[in-house]
């Protein structure tokens, strides 16, 4: 049984605002169709490397070894799954139950393919990050993550971080308050829906061929047209990068990074001229 709903938003505990995590299965769908390292070694090195920093604690890292060694499942037995549904309980005005994080998954779609200017660029197909309107209304900030191979391979991933979350005890990980809670006389999400995220991500080619971009926009407010007026800059006949990023939009509080291959095969991590 769901609650019958708060009245105004004013009054939604902080339990309410609790989903079901979509990021761990996310991760295995995209490792499973690019990865080479076992999840279990994965979590080993990122954990060693945050460790090496002092960026890490005790608990934290159990639960990163506990999602390296069981994938999304570690949601289905164990410290997380048992901290989210103590977050989470009806007692607390919480909804999440153990069949939701049961049925917790993720799926693949085509990607959008779109021409702009002298680039063709590969987008998330679930929004229109080049919208010429293009934006979403969150209080989240978007983290972008990038990387290239010696191979010619480009990746790139946003992820979006909840201004508010709660911490969830004994496993060094907080729940991002980002649900939609149930209020009176609207209608409610169906458990499972995804939610929407802002995706100013996308992947690029010149026209003559060869991947060369991969260009995502970290911001704390209008991410998504950040990217698409710097999409627009980027896709300049005969405008360099880096002169391209310059030109791009001021106006919110935007940082555009990811990778570049230059004409010498040379990949090198972009920096937000602006801001140095």
């Amino acid at each position: 049984p769901r609650p019958r709903g708060h009245v105004t938003r004013d009054e939604v505990p902080d339990a309410a605002r609790i989903a079901v995590p979509g990021l761990p299965a996310a991760l295995m769908v995209a490792h499973a169709g690019r990865g080479v390292r076992a999840t279990s070694q994965l979590a080993r090195l990122a954990t060693g490397a945050a460790a090496s920093n002092g960026a890490i604690d005790d608990e934290r890292v159990a639960s990163i070894h506990a999602f390296g060694r069981a994938g999304p499942m570690f949601l289905r037995a164990g410290a997380v799954r048992d901290a989210l549904l103590t977050s989470a309980a009806r007692s607390l005005g919480g909804t999440l139950t153990p069949e939701d994080l049961d049925a917790a998954s993720a799926g693949t779609s085509p990607a959008k393919l779109v021409e702009v200017g002298a680039r063709r660029w590969v987008v998330a197909p679930f929004r229109d990050p080049l919208a010429e309107e293009a934006s979403f209304a969150t209080d989240a900030a978007v983290e972008i993550v990038a990387a290239a191979d010696a191979h010619g391979a480009f990746a790139i991933a946003c992820v979006l971080v909840a201004s508010s979350a709660t911490p969830l005890a004994g496993t060094g990980l907080s729940a991002p308050l980002l649900a939609e809670p149930i209020l009176r006389g609207v209608p409610r999400l169906a458990p499972g829906t995804a939610l929407a995220s802002p995706a100013p991500i996308g992947i690029a080619e010149p026209r003559g061929g060869g991947v060369d971009l991969a260009l995502g926009v970290a911001a704390a407010t209008g991410s998504e047209a950040a990217f698409a007026a710097l999409v627009r800059a980027a896709s300049t006949l005969g405008l360099p990068i880096d002169v391209a990023l310059a030109s791009g939009p001021t106006a919110e509080p935007s940082s555009a990074c990811g990778v570049f291959r230059d004409a010498h095969g040379d990949a090198r991590p972009l920096a937000d001229a602006r801001r140095g």
